[in-house]
């Protein structure tokens, strides 16, 4: 199995060996602003190796499936989506007719989506594109920050 370590912003990441229990500090310092996820293979002084996933993301991603939709601030058309994943500053989602949509890297959205709380509590967040291949989209929020109103997302994110 390969475990999947956050790079943490002072650069260096304690991993402990599941074999002997000893412990070591990397400096990953490197792999902070690196663009993409960082396959690294690790050895102990005992002779155990792992391989490691480092990743770079500032906030970890919730896998999820919620129902929404968007509106293309520069075309004004609203379309259907499902969440595929979100973290706090960003979201990734399918959208139902990409046949419908054409956009590129860059376009402002405003997002909506129901969390699967007890109330179905409604969020609304504004984004950017930064990706966009077939019918998934990735966007990152505009507003990194969780508002009065958005407090149930971070119910959603952190629980």
């Amino acid at each position: 199995m390969i475990e999947t370590v956050t790079v943490p912003e002072h650069g260096e990441l304690e991993l402990k060996c599941p074999n002997c229990n000893l412990s070591k500090i990397f400096s990953i310092k490197k792999y902070i602003r690196h663009p993409k996820t960082v396959r690294a293979r690790i050895r102990c002084k005992c002779g155990f190796t792992r391989s490691a996933l480092i990743e770079r993301r500032e906030a970890n991603r919730k896998r999820a499936s919620l129902i929404g939709c968007f509106v293309n601030n520069d075309i004004g058309k609203k379309l259907g989506i499902r969440v595929i994943n979100l973290s706090a500053n960003g979201i990734r989602f399918k959208i139902n007719d990409a046949s419908k949509y054409k956009s590129k890297v860059g376009d402002e959205l405003t997002i909506e989506f129901k969390l699967n709380d007890l109330p179905t509590s409604l969020i609304q967040k504004k984004g950017i594109i930064r990706s966009f291949r077939d019918s998934i989209v990735s966007a990152e929020f505009i507003e990194k920050t969780f508002s009065p109103k958005n407090i149930p997302l971070k119910i959603f994110l952190f629980s």
